[in-house]
């Protein structure tokens, strides 16, 4: 698996330290409107779809719970490298 970033991954040396860290973590997304055309190519308004995901740790003292607040555990998991080291890896779309 080819990993994005990873020259600035945090690494744990236990499974459950990585998993404690993606626990204190939260993705806020940005939310679009998708346009396109409809089947008889109309301009049509399509569903909002999330885009440019941010990471924030819900422990910081300037943190503030909004809306779009999804669990970062809901995309991401614990990978063992071949280092033995532990890295939390999102899965990416596309």
């Amino acid at each position: 698996m080819e990993l994005h970033n990873e020259e600035n991954a945090v690494y744990f040396d236990t499974k459950d330290e990585c998993q404690g860290w993606i626990q204190t973590r939260i993705v806020r997304f940005k939310l679009r409107i998708a346009h396109g055309k409809d089947k008889d190519g109309n301009f049509a308004v399509g569903q909002l779809q999330k885009a440019d995901g941010r990471i924030f740790v819900t422990t910081a003292e300037d943190y503030k719970v909004t809306s779009l607040d999804e669990p970062l555990s809901n995309y991401a998991a614990p990978l063992q490298q071949e280092s033995k080291k532990w890295v939390a890896v999102m899965e990416m779309q596309g």
